[in-house]
């Protein structure tokens, strides 16, 4: 069937018209808000949760806990940054604090603050900017906490250090 040959036959009268002009109204409507929800999905203010997950899954986020919406957002928004400070003890204390909201201080092994990095990639040298433990504490380093911490804030902090600090440093978390 071809509508633009039927559509006189089918349209006899004007209230016929005005019904037909009313669906398709009525779809165009309906369109245009799937269209303008559409840019919502990549506002990290306007979108569903379902696509923060998906952000956040996007950006290989892999701390196995579960966030409120505004906690998803935020972490989002300072994904890049803290990607950028990972491995370092600002990194750390940023993202300690913007998932849990609790303000840590980290004391660093003297001489560990040298050594946080190993190096530039392609650049290091051994004995200059990489250097191997000397000791068992030369890359540990304390992470003293004012809040007695409930079970599940604890295992979040040792799910974000773990994921934040360098792999080759011990710590040990100090509450009051």
């Amino acid at each position: 069937m071809d509508l633009v040959k039927e559509l006189s036959t089918i349209m006899r009268s004007e209230d016929d018209t005005r019904k037909f002009i009313e669906v398709i109204q009525y779809v165009g409507s309906l369109i245009e808000t799937d269209l303008n929800k559409f840019n919502d999905s990549f506002d990290l203010e306007k979108c569903e949760e379902k696509f923060l997950d998906e952000m956040l899954y996007d950006i290989n986020w892999t701390l196995p806990f579960d966030y409120e919406v505004v906690n998803k957002r935020q972490i989002l928004k300072a994904a890049l940054r803290i990607y950028k400070l990972k491995g370092t003890q600002p990194g750390l204390e940023q993202a300690l604090q913007l998932l849990t909201g609790i303000v840590v201080t980290i004391n660093v092994t003297p001489g560990l603050d040298w050594y946080w990095r190993l190096g530039k990639v392609g650049q290091s040298e051994l004995g200059k900017t990489t250097i191997l433990a000397a000791s068992d504490t030369e890359f540990e380093f304390i992470v003293f906490v004012d809040v007695v911490l409930t079970t599940n804030q604890r295992n979040l902090f040792h799910a974000i250090i773990d994921y934040m600090a360098p792999p080759h440093c011990r710590y040990k978390i100090i509450e009051p």
